[in-house]
């Protein structure tokens, strides 16, 4: 009888890739969060896949959320992409409300008016939904400095938009 040589499981399974996996878990959320950054799918894209290149070369931090690290990457990679076009966009009438363009664009407006890191809490909080925390990780700052600055933000955006914007107070 001959001898059947067999690999040993452990050579024949591959080994799943941690960068597919954070991929495909987090290449959504990321292509959002930069697409409602700057209006353009493809810029968005570009973005997106600047992003995950860079996550090649680095690690995720221990004791931050996947998520939040590539947030923070994807928010450095969109301010260098902003630099470089240096152009500003124009206001997609399709992403206001139409039965009140007028005042969404001007909330639009004052929101693009504030000041950078006001501007970044305040849509991350708003339009992805973060907590004070996890803004905090993304933005590379304390909690206290995260409250500040969306406070700050939207006693701005009340005083410009106080008929208009009812904004939620700070997720504790």
């Amino acid at each position: 009888m001959p001898l059947e040589i067999v690999p040993a499981p452990s050579l024949t399974k591959k080994k799943a890739d941690p960068l597919d996996s954070l991929f495909e878990e987090h290449f959504d959320a990321v292509f959002r969060f930069l697409s409602r950054r700057l209006n353009n799918a493809d810029d968005a894209k570009d973005v997106a896949e600047e992003t995950f290149a860079a996550a090649v070369l680095k690690r995720c931090p221990r004791g931050v959320a996947p998520r939040m690290w590539l947030y923070g990457i994807a928010r450095r990679k969109l301010a260098d992409a902003l630099r470089k076009r240096r152009r500003h966009e124009n206001i997609d009438p399709n992403m206001a409300d139409p039965s009140n363009l007028e005042a969404s664009l001007a909330l639009r407006r004052s929101i693009e008016a504030l000041p950078q890191h006001q501007r970044e809490a305040f849509l991350l909080q708003a339009l992805e939904d973060l907590s004070v925390e996890e803004i905090a990780q993304v933005m590379r700052r304390s909690r206290t400095s995260v409250k500040a600055l969306l406070q700050r933000a939207r006693e701005t955006l009340r005083h410009d938009h106080n008929d208009f914007l009812t904004v939620q107070d700070a997720r504790k």
